[in-house]
């Protein structure tokens, strides 16, 4: 059933300004799914080499081998949120270069660099129980992450430099077994092509400032890696929801059920094709049908009050998890468990369960030391660069 166009733009003005639960969850879901599938392959044979699967395990398998597609829906939330951001800023008359630079570079460093030196940290502890066994990148293949032999471990102080710069996959590796911050590269890009393009392209930017943005804009996708530049198409498709959004006509279309369920099975259609090597058109075709349910998501609140708990606590530190999982999981398979690897069963699965705990209580107290302050060491930057008169 199609909603009335009253009802949609009540529910628009409503949603404003409350959080997004649905969104929230997918968040939270697609950081643990990152995680899950890192942890699977550190400690469960491939699939190949299960011995006799039952329906549990071919369900564990399936659920938990989407690490780089949740990437993807990563890719098309950031796009909503901060091209939405941006456009509404340039728009109000609000824009500028420093607060927004402030913003976003606050948001990313204050958990980057604690998660580059944790990194430094486990990497060096690890290298130390294993004899570097693990780090010379001998389990490259299983892990479909993490240290090769052609790049066993990219650290030093140029390499820490070079990703708190964002420039890892362009000028310099991912820091140490850290590879998942190879997406960071990829946001931050995002977040300087996206307000480059659009100041060049709004009406009442004066010309002058139209060329030189656009100029800029052509500088650093020309300087991108091609891989980078599809992603952001990707990530565009945030944007476009973002856009239709504001229209009630395309409400009416795009945030029904109907349309919903359209969306939905060609977003899981492309999640269970994913292992035919769709590769960047797959991206594409999974974040389209992931772009074309958000209407609905977003305009179809829940009310129970658990569910929008767990999904806001999912969503507050699914970027630290993120960022600091890998090298302390690294640290223990490397340093205690291999080469050996479970064969799945109860005891194997109990296992990965308590480890998948682990992690995400790690990964909380990183981010109550940290995330969590996001807002108040940005007020104080904000402060001691421009005091107010």
């Amino acid at each position: 059933m199609f909603v009335s166009g009253f009802s949609v733009k009540r529910r628009l003005v409503h949603f404003v300004n409350n959080r997004k639960t649905h969104l929230d969850l997918a968040r939270g879901v697609a950081a643990l799914a990152v995680c899950a599938s890192h942890l699977r392959a550190f400690q469960f044979v491939t699939y190949s080499q299960v011995q006799s699967p039952s329906i549990l395990d071919k369900l564990f398998y399936l659920v938990t081998g989407y690490g780089h597609e949740a990437v993807m829906v990563f890719f098309v939330l950031s796009g909503y949120f901060i091209a939405g951001s941006v456009s509404d800023s340039v728009g109000n008359g609000r824009w500028t270069w420093s607060g927004y630079a402030l913003r976003r570079l606050t948001r990313l460093w204050l958990v980057l660099i604690p998660a580059l030196v944790l990194t430094v940290f486990w990497d060096g502890l690890g290298g130390h129980f294993s004899g570097g066994r693990g780090y010379d990148g001998r389990f490259a293949d299983v892990l479909h992450s993490g240290p090769t032999v052609m790049q066993p471990l990219a650290g030093g102080l140029l390499g820490f430099l070079g990703n708190v710069a964002f420039l890892q996959t362009i000028a310099c590796p991912a820091f140490g077994t850290n590879s998942p911050l190879w997406s960071l590269a990829n946001e931050f890009w995002y977040y300087v092509l996206f307000p480059l393009g659009y100041l060049a392209l709004w009406r009442r930017t004066s010309w002058p400032a139209r060329l030189v943005s656009a100029l800029l804009c052509g500088l650093v996708a020309f300087a991108l890696p091609p891989r980078i530049l599809l992603g952001f198409g990707v990530w565009l498709l945030g944007y476009g929801v973002y856009v239709a959004m504001r229209s009630s006509t395309c409400m009416r279309l795009l945030g029904n059920g109907f349309t919903f369920s359209v969306f939905s099975m060609l977003f899981l259609g492309i999640l269970l094709s994913a292992r035919t090597g769709l590769g960047g058109a797959g991206d594409f075709l999974l974040g389209v049908g992931f772009a074309g349910m958000m209407p609905f998501l977003v305009s179809h609140q829940p009310g129970w009050t658990g569910y929008r708990r767990v999904a806001t606590a999912l969503s507050e530190f699914s970027y630290t998890l993120y960022v600091v999982h890998f090298p302390m999981l690294a640290f223990l398979f490397f340093s205690f468990r291999l080469p050996a690897k479970s064969q799945p069963g109860f005891v194997a699965y109990l296992c990965f369960v308590g480890l998948l705990t682990l992690t995400l209580v790690y990964a909380a107290g990183i981010w109550w030391m940290f995330e969590k302050r996001t807002d108040s060491v940005r007020k104080r930057v904000e402060l001691a660069l421009w005091p107010k008169s």
